[in-house]
């Protein structure tokens, strides 16, 4: 690690070079802030477009497809930086986040969570994609990092994540849960800077892409990782932990839509993870969802 660099950015890539040459250009280039951009094996590969990367810009392809969790990961092997930053092809930082950045590591903080803000691609409207998080923040500190799952929008201490062996998932679906949960449960000082650095770019929403039944097993598989690291380290009560965040709705709708025998199976044991009182109080709920949404007249989502 060079001991003049401060920060790495980490950029995963698929199929997005034009969004991906705005994002760099909100990134200063300087002397102390390295960026890493590593391909997923995009489907038109562009030798020509790297060649007019910034001097700051370092290229990389995974060998193999290993999905946003594997490309992260590559990143943080070959990070420099002091603190580490990560950010999606798609979204940019604001104008004077690195100006925020250079302020708030004078705290000496090894975790350090920032607020987002959200548009949508190809209009002037605004998105809705960092509403969930931006409240997440107003809790206390490690409550904030517990909820505020994305890894964009922090500062994170590059010792602590190779002090603990903090790594992504490589997997289709929810790759950051796992990172994110782990990293809340073992930073020693989390801060929370309540102002806007990174800007969340919010397309058109797929249904076909989300529904399949490799990202929902994947979604639920990281979810019961999620529960054991809580119950591992406890950082909050589990059973404070599980009532706030339990997506048990979300899954008994995947349950009920895919008909799936290996996908009811790892339901059965995120239902265990959670506990008796947790599932009881989740079916209430469940079975109040699903009568206001069929009163409504949305029968097509059960």
């Amino acid at each position: 690690m060079k001991l003049d660099m401060k920060y790495t950015v980490i950029i995963p890539h698929y199929n997005s070079y034009e969004l991906l040459q705005r994002l760099l250009s909100s990134i200063p280039v300087r002397d102390d802030i390295q960026v890493v951009v590593v391909d997923d094996h995009s489907e038109q590969f562009c030798s020509e477009w790297i060649d007019c990367l910034a001097t700051n810009v370092t290229f990389y392809q995974l060998s193999t497809k290993g999905y946003a969790g594997g490309a992260r990961n590559l990143g943080l092997s070959v990070a420099e930086g002091r603190y580490i930053l990560f950010a999606d092809s798609d979204d940019m930082f604001t104008d004077d986040s690195f100006d925020v950045f250079d302020e708030s590591i004078k705290s000496g903080s090894d975790l350090i969570l920032f607020k987002s803000t959200s548009f949508v691609e190809g209009s002037c409207a605004v998105g809705v994609r960092d509403k969930y998080r931006n409240r997440r923040l107003l809790k206390g500190p490690v409550e904030a990092a517990l909820g505020a799952v994305s890894p964009w929008a922090k500062l994170i201490l590059k010792t602590l994540l190779d002090e603990h062996r903090v790594y992504f998932s490589e997997v289709p679906a929810a790759n950051d849960v796992v990172f994110s949960i782990k990293l809340a449960c073992v930073a020693s000082k989390i801060e929370v800077v309540q102002k806007v650095v990174y800007k969340v770019s919010q397309g058109e929403y797929s249904l076909s892409s989300d529904f399949g039944l490799d990202k929902a097993l994947s979604r639920l598989r990281e979810q019961r990782k999620r529960i054991l690291l809580v119950k591992r380290y406890k950082p909050i009560p589990i059973f404070k932990y599980c009532l706030l965040h339990s997506m048990f709705i979300s899954f008994m709708v995947n349950s009920e839509r895919l008909k799936s025998g290996v996908y009811d199976e790892e339901f059965l044991a995120y239902r265990r993870e959670l506990g008796s009182i947790i599932v009881g109080i989740m079916k209430v709920s469940y079975f109040i969802y699903k009568n206001i949404f069929i009163r409504l007249g949305y029968r097509g989502v059960f």
